[in-house]
Parts: structure tokens; sequence; C-alpha cells
């Protein structure tokens, strides 16, 4: 095995772990006042439920906003930079997807940032436009199970939502590339549910950008690969 295919495969175990514990760890790991979380275009309906809607944020989590000009509006998105990241080094970059419902917050759970510090990684969780855009990726047909009003979709959705959370994601992967000297070689995906669709479907249109994805718990589309 090539030590580019063993960092890979390392990365993969890497991006498993942290997924894992990310929609499940307890919030109040570390001690700090609470941060004010701004909300995303179409967030203010979202039913409340387990991973869905704002989570408490880890103090260690950086909340920003961008510009997108596609709607000129300014969407959030989370960062953690762990402090082994030197501005002159190339550093390693996971880019994690939340699910449907979640929001920017939902993957930055304590024990997630624990591994991304001891590992050195800058740890990327974009909105995605909003809560149900799916990063790109078509959603699936059907679903089983009755779910809360406003999941899935809403009157106010713009019709080019999957395009917008597709170019609002690569957008703010973009804007921490051009602040952080990111190494191409060790830049993966990950995400849950919804996310693992967006991960699945952003992996197989820009595979270039990409060394590694782990796609959690996505749900059944055969369209995903008809990109």
């Amino acid at each position: 095995m090539t030590l580019k295919a063993l960092i890979g495969v390392l990365a993969v175990g890497a991006c498993v772990r942290i997924a894992a514990v990310a929609p499940n760890a307890v919030a109040a790991h570390a001690a700090g006042p609470a941060q004010a979380v701004p909300a995303a275009p179409g967030t203010a309906a979202q039913a409340p439920g387990r991973g869905r809607g704002p989570q408490p944020v880890d103090p260690r989590v950086q909340i920003r906003m961008h510009h997108f000009a596609e709607t000129n509006q300014d969407i959030p998105y989370s960062l953690f930079v762990s402090s082994k990241v030197k501005k002159n080094n190339k550093a390693p970059l996971i880019v994690t997807l939340h699910g449907i419902g979640g929001t920017h917050t939902t993957m930055m759970r304590p024990n997630a940032i624990d591994l991304a510090e001891a590992g050195g990684y800058i740890l990327l969780a974009p909105m995605g436009y909003n809560p149900r855009g799916w990063y790109g990726a078509p959603p699936p047909q059907e679903r089983r199970g009755a779910l809360p009003p406003g999941l899935l979709s809403d009157p106010n959705d713009p019709p080019n939502l999957r395009e917008l959370s597709e170019r609002d994601t690569l957008e703010v992967v973009d804007l921490i590339r051009k602040e952080f000297k990111v190494d191409d070689d060790r830049t993966y995906l990950m995400g849950h549910s919804m996310g693992g669709a967006g991960t699945l479907y952003l992996a197989i249109k820009y595979p270039q950008r990409w060394a590694a994805i782990a796609a959690l718990a996505p749900p059944p589309s055969p369209s995903i690969g008809k990109v």
C-alpha cells in the first residue's frame, strides 16, 4: 500500500470516528458562555427533534457568516481549527455535512472537536444554504414514517434550492482554502443522513476535491450516481 493510500484509509477512519460521535455527543463538554447561533434561510419553521435545529455550541467552535451573492444573503457556517495547525504548514481539512433539519452546528459536537484537535484537523461545517437543501443531491422519492411538517420542504424555499445548497457548500470550502494552507491530499468530506447523500453526490461530481469520503446512513437514492 502506498503512503498516499494509507493516509486515505486513516483519514476515512478519522472521519468515521468524528461522524459517529457528532450526532450523539453531549454538548455540555466544555464550560463557557453559549454562543448566539445565527439563523440560516428557512430555519425558523424547523420542528424540534433529535439532531434538528440549532445545537448548543462548543466555545471552541467559530460561528461565522459569509455573504452569498447568489441570493444576496448572509449564510452561517461553523469552523474549528486545531491548535496544531500552523500558518506555514499544510493542514488537513474535514468538511462535515449535517442531516435534514440540522444546521451548521449539528455536527460540531464536543467529542468531534476533541478528535479534530488531537489529529490536527481543520473541521468545517457548512450550512448548505438551509436545513433541507441536500447539498445538490437529489432527495429520495419515498421516506418511511411520519415526518414533522416543514422538514422536507417549505413553501418559501426557492425553486433552485438544491443548486443553492451545492453552491453555498462549495463556496464556504473555497473560503477556507483561501484563508488556510489546506493540504489537497488531505481534504476529506463526510456527512450523515442527508449529509451522507450530499457527500456521495459531491464526491461523484467533484472527485478532484476530496482525498477520501465517509457517508454515514445516506438515504437510498439511485439517481445520485446520475450527476
